[in-house]
């Protein structure tokens, strides 16, 4: 198995600048010592062999297109399908995605990572011009939002119904503005409500008129519905109304620890499962809020 190996952030936020972007290449003394492998919760050898396979088939429109049932891809697509085969491949916990140092030593010592980075920015803009702010993850900010490989794999964690990525999928398909705008919303790390927020917006022109105010602008004029929803959480005693999410820690272990992977058969973790009816009923208080700001008659 080829295992990643971490890099120390300090010593790669010095050396790397807009020069040494794509030449740097680590020497022994840049990686962490085994007692700061240790200290920070890095310990589990994490499987890096089929990464470059998995970053080139993420640009591969015809392989992206029919995973994710969509024919006229959005740049988010590609995120999708990234994000998604990552979070199964790697099988990282919350604990270790929250690490800069993973996502950087991933980057920095795979070169399709970083071609995958350019060409997903020029998908998205052909103004796209790469530079360390789109590849170095320095903080809570590139971690969710403007890096392309962390933030893929944010969303998926965030938007799964344990095993089941298809409410994921319904994530990635309300565009980049709902992973940018929710993905570090605290609210958003709460099961239920992320789901019910995937499940709200995914077919949002099926619930609110196009020409009374389009998703894009639901999710990003101020005051965005973000504001509504936390209105609504703040108003609510969420964990009294609602089940309690059972998280089955067992589960989520077992399945970090298999060795095999199935790429044409990706599950996550049967570690919880939120009923169809609890959602819905999180989106029906969605739509209550959408009524009252006159988008719903």
């Amino acid at each position: 198995m080829n295992s990643l190996k971490f890099l120390n952030q300090k010593k790669l936020i010095y050396a790397i600048n807009e020069e040494t972007l794509f030449s740097y290449k680590p020497e022994e003394s840049d990686f962490l010592s085994e007692k700061k492998v240790a200290e920070y919760g890095l310990k589990r050898e994490i499987n890096i062999e089929k990464l470059e396979i998995i970053f080139k088939d993420s640009l591969d429109a015809t392989k992206v297109s029919k995973f994710t049932g969509i024919n006229d891809l959005d740049p988010t697509h590609y995120d999708c399908y990234l994000g998604i085969h990552l979070h199964y491949y790697l099988r990282l916990s919350r604990a270790e995605a929250s690490r800069p140092e993973v996502w950087n030593s991933i980057i920095f010592q795979n070169s399709f990572a970083k071609e995958y980075i350019k060409q997903r920015g020029l998908i998205g803009s052909s103004k796209f011009n790469i530079d360390s702010t789109n590849l170095l993850v320095k903080n809570l900010n590139d971690l969710h939002r403007r890096n392309f490989i962390s933030a893929a794999w944010w969303i998926t964690e965030l938007t799964r119904n344990g095993n089941d990525y298809d409410y994921s999928k319904k994530a990635f398909n309300c565009t980049r503005v709902l992973l940018e705008r929710f993905g570090t919303l605290n609210y958003f790390h709460n099961q239920l409500l992320a789901l019910a927020t995937a499940e709200f917006f995914h077919n949002f022109d099926k619930r609110v008129s196009p020409t009374v105010i389009s998703r894009r602008d639901a999710l990003a004029v101020p005051p965005n519905f973000g504001v509504s929803i936390k209105d609504f959480i703040n108003s609510r005693n969420i964990e009294v109304i609602y089940e309690p999410i059972k998280i089955n820690t067992d589960k989520f272990v077992k399945w970090q620890s298999e060795k095999t992977r199935n790429m044409k058969t990706i599950k996550g973790p049967d570690d919880f499962k939120v009923k169809k009816l609890q959602i819905d009923k999180v989106v029906n208080e969605f739509e209550s809020l959408a009524q009252k700001r006159g988008w719903i008659s």
